[in-house]
């Protein structure tokens, strides 16, 4: 009977613990198994908790009968395997995600306005400016604001302490400037800015920015604008 109602992947587990663990308790030794068995109210297997100690031995001193307490743990166990379950999968979009941000081809980064910091970017942005990971790693504050052309420094400064405080849920905001690369390159950046995390009061405090690389646009936008002054 016992065989039929515990659960056909905790057969093995049982058997061992009666033929292994129970012989060999010690004197005031308490014990405990977790296994599946049937009930025929439930329908299905549940989970159970044995708590079980020596109850009497026989003359030469051995484990004659022991005694146990079961019970029912389904609805905790289960909570667990949910919860399991749930991390794993989460672990998986996080991986996904992060797959997804280090093989985009535009440039991603959070900013935390409070703090007045970037705290996460994308490997693209490397390639962009021609530094690596550790030379921006050692920047402070924004993380293209060291790099920002002189004359576009007092309009980005507006844009970050102005406009990003200001923004709200469904909205976006485009800042375009031109950055200094480590070759000395003029390039330009046009980001659009989103909220990504608001306090109790519904203040922006971190935003997300999406950034492309719209150089060979100016620059031809520049020369037209040359060629019909001339």
């Amino acid at each position: 009977l016992f065989d039929i109602l515990v659960h056909p992947e905790d057969i093995e587990k049982v058997y061992h613990h009666h033929a292994q663990v129970l012989p060999n308790l010690q004197d005031g030794e308490v014990v405990m198994l977790e296994y599946r068995m049937y009930s025929k109210l439930a329908e299905t297997y549940v989970w159970l908790e044995s708590l079980e100690s020596i109850f009497e031995k026989d003359k030469a001193g051995k484990v004659k009968t022991v005694m146990g307490i079961a019970r029912n743990t389904n609805a905790k166990k289960l909570a667990e395997v949910a919860l399991t379950e749930s991390n794993k999968q989460l672990k998986q979009a996080l991986h996904f995600q992060e797959k997804i941000l280090a093989t985009s081809p535009e440039i991603i980064f959070l900013y935390d306005l409070e703090n007045r910091k970037t705290t996460f970017i994308n490997q693209k942005v490397f390639r962009f400016l021609g530094f690596t990971e550790e030379e921006i790693a050692q920047r402070e504050e924004s993380l293209t604001r060291p790099f920002i052309h002189p004359e576009d420094i007092e309009k980005a400064n507006r844009f970050y302490e102005e406009v990003l405080p200001k923004l709200i849920d469904g909205e976006t905001a485009n800042l375009i400037r031109r950055l200094i690369r480590k070759d000395g390159k003029v390039v330009w950046l046009s980001a659009n800015y989103s909220v990504f995390e608001s306090d109790t009061k519904g203040n922006t405090i971190k935003v997300i920015a999406v950034a492309v690389d719209v150089t060979k646009e100016k620059e031809e936008e520049n020369k037209k604008i040359i060629a019909n002054r001339e």
